[in-house]
Formats: C-alpha cells, sequence, structure tokens
C-alpha cells in the first residue's frame, strides 16, 4: 500500500478536520456527581462530573480531545460539555477521514514533550498517514478490537483500586475497623483539612494521631535526566507529565514505589508505579512495608495534595511540603494489617498490567504494518503477507 503523510495542519486548512469552540462555559457551581451531560477536561481523568446543561455544538460526535497543556488524547463518541479551558476540540469531516483513524494516527504519531506550556501548536506541525477512507475504516476496526481488550482491563484495575481505597476509608477516615467499638477514643484535629463537618475534630483511637507525613514516610526530590542523557532501556523516566517522558537502561529508585508531579500543568498528580523506574521531576517513596497504606492516605488527600501548587508561569509542588501533609497515623500494627489486606490487591493489577503491555505493543506494531501494506484486512480476519 503506497501512501503520503500529511500535516495536520494541512488538514486544518483544507478542514478535512475543524476545531470547535464551545458555545457554552461552565462554572464550578455547574459540575456535579449526576446530570445529562458528560463533562470532559484535559485531565487524565475520563469524565471529571456531569451537568444538566446542553452544548448543542458538542452534541453531533465524535470527536477528538487534545489536551493543549497535559498532551492527552480522547475519543468522545456521545455528547459533552467542556469542563475548563485548556482543551481542543478536534471534529472530521466523515467523507474523507475516519474519526477513529484519526485519533490513532495522532496517538501514535505525536510527541509528547511533558513540559508546560501550549502544545497544540506542536499538534498541528504532526504528519500523519494519509490514506483512503476504505483503509482507515479498516485500520480503525482492527485497532478498536485491542483497545476494547485493555478497556476491559482497565476496568478491572479500577475496581480493584476502589476497594483498597475503600478499605483505607473504611478503618482509618470512618475508623470502622475490626473491633473498632471496644477501642478508646480520643478527640484530635488533622492540620489543614477536615472530613465532612468535622471541623472540631474526629474521635480516634487514643494510640492513634495526626501527625506529619514525614513521620511514617520521607518523599525525596527525584534526579532530572535530558532526553540526550538516556541511553535507550526499558525502564520508565517519570517526570512532570502523566505519562513516561522517556526510557532508560538504569533506574535511581528500585521496587514498587510512588511518585508526585513535581511542575508543570500536573504538578501533584500521585501514582503507583510495579517496576523500577528513574525518577526524574518529581517526589518518590520507596519502602515495602508501608507502602500501600501511604498510597492510599495520599489518594484521599489528593485534593490537598492538588491545592499545594505554587508558583504562577510553572507550578510546583514541592517533597518538603508532601511531608508536612497531615495524615492519620495509626500504629505499626495496624498499617501491617491493612498493608497485608491490600498487597494481593496490587500483585492482582500488576499481571491485569502486564497483559496491558503486552496488548499495548501488539496493537502499536499493528498500525505501521497497516499502514504499510505488510498487513492487510480480508471481511474480519487479518492476513500476513509473508
Amino acid at each position: 500500500m503506497g501512501f503520503q503523510y500529511v500535516r495536520v495542519n494541512q488538514l486544518l486548512k483544507d478542514r478535512r478536520i475543524i476545531t470547535i469552540t464551545p458555545s457554552i462555559k461552565l462554572q464550578n457551581d455547574d459540575i456535579n456527581d449526576n446530570g445529562k451531560i458528560a463533562v470532559i477536561s484535559q485531565d487524565q481523568e475520563f469524565i471529571i462530573g456531569y451537568t444538566d446543561l446542553v452544548d448543542k455544538k458538542l452534541t453531533n460526535g465524535p470527536f477528538i480531545i487534545f489536551g493543549d497543556h497535559t498532551e492527552i488524547f480522547k475519543y468522545i463518541d456521545f455528547s459533552f460539555a467542556q469542563g475548563a479551558d485548556g482543551i481542543k476540540i478536534i471534529k472530521a469531516d466523515d467523507k474523507t477521514i475516519d474519526s477513529k483513524y484519526l485519533f490513532y494516527s495522532l496517538k501514535n504519531c505525536y510527541y509528547p514533550t511533558g513540559f508546560y506550556q501550549r502544545h497544540f501548536k506542536l499538534l498541528k506541525k504532526t504528519y500523519i498517514p494519509e490514506l483512503d477512507i476504505i483503509h482507515q475504516k479498516q485500520i480503525a476496526a482492527v485497532l478498536n478490537n485491542y483497545d476494547q481488550l485493555i478497556e476491559n482491563n482497565n476496568k478491572r484495575i479500577q475496581l480493584l483500586e476502589s476497594m483498597a481505597e475503600e478499605l483505607y476509608k473504611e478503618w482509618f477516615i470512618r475508623f470502622r475497623f475490626p473491633g473498632y467499638k471496644k477501642v478508646d477514643l480520643k478527640k484530635q484535629s488533622a492540620r489543614g483539612w477536615c472530613f465532612g463537618d468535622r471541623e472540631d475534630g474526629h474521635n480516634i483511637p487514643v494510640n492513634w494521631n495526626y501527625n506529619e507525613l514525614v513521620s511514617i514516610a520521607e518523599f525525596k526530590r527525584g534526579r532530572n535526566i535530558t532526553s540526550s542523557e538516556m541511553i535507550e532501556g526499558e525502564i520508565p523516566v517519570i517526570a512532570a507529565g502523566l505519562e513516561p517522558s522517556g526510557y532508560h537502561n538504569q533506574s535511581n529508585v528500585n521496587g514498587y514505589n510512588l511518585t508526585i508531579s513535581a511542575s508543570g500543568a500536573n504538578a501533584g498528580h500521585l501514582a503507583y508505579h510495579l517496576e523500577d523506574i528513574w525518577a526524574a521531576d518529581c517526589s518518590y517513596y520507596q519502602n515495602d512495608e508501608n507502602l500501600w497504606f501511604v498510597y492510599n492516605a495520599l489518594k484521599f488527600l489528593q485534593p490537598v495534595i492538588s491545592n499545594m501548587q505554587v508558583g504562577s508561569a510553572q507550578p510546583h509542588v514541592y517533597a518538603k511540603n508532601i511531608n508536612r501533609l497531615s495524615t492519620i497515623i495509626p500504629t505499626n500494627e495496624w498499617i501491617k494489617k491493612y498493608v497485608d489486606k491490600v498487597k494481593p490487591i496490587y500483585e492482582e493489577i500488576k499481571i491485569i498490567n502486564d497483559k496491558n503491555a503486552l496488548l499495548i505493543k501488539q496493537r502499536d506494531s499493528l498500525l505501521p504494518r497497516l499502514m504499510s501494506g505488510k498487513l492487510s484486512m480480508e471481511g474480519k480476519e487479518v492476513i500476513w503477507y509473508a
């Protein structure tokens, strides 16, 4: 199959794709937990809330969302509302460009920077393969099968994660741990935040305390590494973005670990990693004995962490401020009980993640083969050329 590449900016000039400016600008009060219309932003979370306000410009999809700061792509095939500034809404002329093919091509051909800046200008410079509409639809159909499998696995991961989060809340936020009715309590307040309307404090076990995170876990600053310093390898480099900024041949953090993005649009983003990493523009923590307790404590405090951003031009979240966070500190016995309960959950997540990694590798290797003609589709089967 012979083909040429076309620049995204040329597609815009030819109006084979267009960008849409919403007619409704939502306020914070317009976004709720329930509603008729999903609210989409450039955050990693696919849907950030719901509203009953209908933007008629955003009802006749499908659409492709590009996060101008976060460089995230989303494929939207339902009516939605824009949750905040910072996204570009792209719509394809379905007579010449298949929307799902455009989505896969942009994701595959665009190289994220991970820096805090406007990125749409870079997306417009991106080249994608220019194929006829029949081949676009065939390619999109094959790749979509992989995405369905990956999505199903991701739903399983989310369910497992919610189980660990809910157990943390049950034991350490609502204080309904096994035998809680027989425990003597005292009233104490967390510093800097409260849960619900309990501003006057929480009834907690007498031998538990609200204290700074550093009393059980100290986050440290990563060491930056430039792309020119990276040596080809399989170790993810964790920096300011939501995805690895690259891959290196050695790690500076070994074992399961936590990171919090240090700068940029995603400053304060908490993540866990079930592998060795190179911690770059982030703060990190590693200790198998209490890792999952610390993770779920910080997961609960994610809104507090996000509000710790400082700096106007370039937001930052510093390790020293993370370490000062006030959180519940139970006895080591209860930390161990919790970790023992949830550790098998994260081991199961690792197995699913490994399956997803293989599916993604297979899917991404298919796209250039499909475009080059080394693979072809006849009916529903994929035929390999020798």
